[in-house]
């Protein structure tokens, strides 16, 4: 977050920190701009799905700004619970 003339404006959020700060009304509403749903953004902010670059585009463009698509794209997911890449 950066603080500018006693304005706090928030750039480069992962998707997990934009649905904190922004609240599910508004993510809801920049999913449905983007064309996906809310369900589908909780699973890319708990890191569970990838956003194809399309959609992570469209994710950017929709919050303004404030979610960064390359982030989205290349971010490490999740193991599913149970499941250890060290066996």
């Amino acid at each position: 977050m950066t603080q500018i003339s006693g304005m706090l404006i928030c750039v480069d959020m992962s998707p997990l920190e934009f649905m904190k700060v922004r609240g599910e009304p508004e993510t809801e509403a920049v999913s449905v701009r983007a064309g996906t749903t809310l369900a589908y953004f909780k699973q890319i902010a708990y890191r569970h799905r990838r956003p194809s670059a399309g959609l992570a585009k469209r994710l950017a463009a929709a919050s303004a700004g404030e979610l960064d698509a390359a982030e989205m794209v290349f971010v490490e997911l999740k193991e599913p619970a149970g499941v250890s890449s060290h066996g």
